[in-house]
């Protein structure tokens, strides 16, 4: 239902502002807004950044170890 949601955001804001990109992260299942230079494909901006995700990610794993070490 996320990725139709994702998906339908795509189509409604491509022809008002090609510039934006919705995406959904598959290992965190969070949004991904991006602002994009048209002429170089270059990510101006990306919300959450990659950073964040990456931060997510590891704090997916350890709570996971955390589990697994309890259990």
């Amino acid at each position: 239902a996320i990725e139709q949601a994702v998906k339908n955001v795509n189509d409604f804001v491509k022809p008002i502002n090609n510039t934006l990109s919705f995406n959904l992260d598959q290992d965190t299942g969070q949004t991904v807004i991006k602002v994009v230079d048209l002429s170089t494909q270059e990510v101006i901006r990306q919300i959450p950044s990659e950073e964040m995700l990456a931060i997510a990610k590891a704090l997916d794993t350890m709570k996971g170890l955390l589990v697994q070490q309890k259990a």
